[in-house]
């Protein structure tokens, strides 16, 4: 992220994106810069715009995922996760997040085949 500068990273992203609304990528690095910085709600409101973009984009859904994960919210990250994987089954960092949350849920049995998988073909 613009080699550990994270406020210039978002800064930049955020001019893209001003340039370009429909550039998914811009949305994640300003989602991902800004979570960074702590800015979690900016971040949450970024990776947002990037599924508004591209729906069939699953990089958005997983970043939505991580957020709702960090935030503590395991339920809503299994759910964006999964989005994620219904815009593309063989997103690696989606069945990663999914295995994780489904774990965290106590769902060990759901989230074992996708360890497996995940193990296979990793990222």
């Amino acid at each position: 992220m613009l080699e550990g500068r994270p406020d210039e990273a978002a800064r930049l992203a955020q001019q893209a994106t001003t340039a370009d609304p429909s550039h998914v990528q811009a949305w994640g690095l300003a989602g991902a810069s800004l979570a960074s910085l702590g800015r979690t709600e900016e971040a949450k409101r970024a990776f947002e715009s990037g599924v508004r973009a591209n729906p069939r984009d699953p990089s958005a859904y997983a970043n939505m995922g991580l957020v709702a994960l960090g935030a503590g919210k395991t339920s809503e990250a299994a759910r964006w996760f999964a989005e994620s994987l219904v815009a593309d089954p063989s997103y690696g960092p989606a069945r990663e997040g999914l295995a994780i949350a489904l774990d965290a849920l106590g769902e060990n049995g759901r989230a074992f085949p996708i360890w497996r998988r995940t193990l296979r073909h990793p990222v």
